[in-house]
């Protein structure tokens, strides 16, 4: 219903604005940032605030957008806070603009170090609390509250995946039902046609 709207307006403002001519018009008239229409439809008892960490670099990679996409598909009315290294609040954001052109709660925060320890991590959680996602790591569901407090390793040792509450996060290492993609899942996903 309203969130694929939202996401199909969301994929034609990204068609539409290559043309400047259309984009000046849209921003001259008011049209953007758009007002989702699922920005109501809130759902209690699934996440609704998640945390990336990304260095300037990640700004202009696929595969970080892609991270926010999944979040975005699976829970449309979600604040996703994506903490940059040496960011300076008001500064370009990227590809990550158009979410922000087109509704959706994405902002990009400054952080002191982009290195990811369960450490830090934690830390983050406690400050804001939901879910933390590494770059290039794809939900591919929703993720609901009733999960508990944990987080995943990759194959490398670094959090993929950490769910923890505001103020009081004692997370372990867990598996989940919840389905997620690693970074590298990813890339064998997407150059092995066989991969399941």
């Amino acid at each position: 219903g309203n969130h694929e709207a939202d996401r199909r307006r969301a994929a034609f403002w990204h068609r539409l604005k290559r043309v400047s001519y259309y984009e000046d018009a849209a921003r001259i008239f008011g049209q953007i940032p758009f007002q989702r229409l699922g920005a109501g439809m809130v759902q209690d008892d699934f996440h609704n605030n998640f945390h990336v960490v990304m260095n300037q670099t990640d700004l202009s990679d696929w595969r970080s957008r892609r991270t926010i996409e999944a979040v975005l598909f699976f829970h449309p009315n979600a604040k996703i806070l994506i903490h940059v290294e040496g960011y300076v609040s008001g500064g370009s954001q990227g590809l990550f603009t158009i979410f922000a052109e087109s509704g959706y709660d994405v902002r990009l925060v400054p952080i002191s170090s982009q290195r990811a320890s369960v450490k830090q991590i934690k830390m983050l959680l406690q400050k804001f609390g939901g879910v933390f996602l590494s770059k290039g790591t794809f939900i591919r569901g929703a993720l609901p509250v009733a999960l508990d407090e944990g987080y995943s390793l990759d194959e490398h040792g670094d959090v993929a995946l950490m769910i923890g509450k505001k103020a009081a996060v004692k997370a372990t290492n867990k598996t989940w039902v919840a389905s997620y993609l690693s970074s590298t899942q990813t890339q064998q996903c997407m150059s092995d046609p066989t991969w399941e």
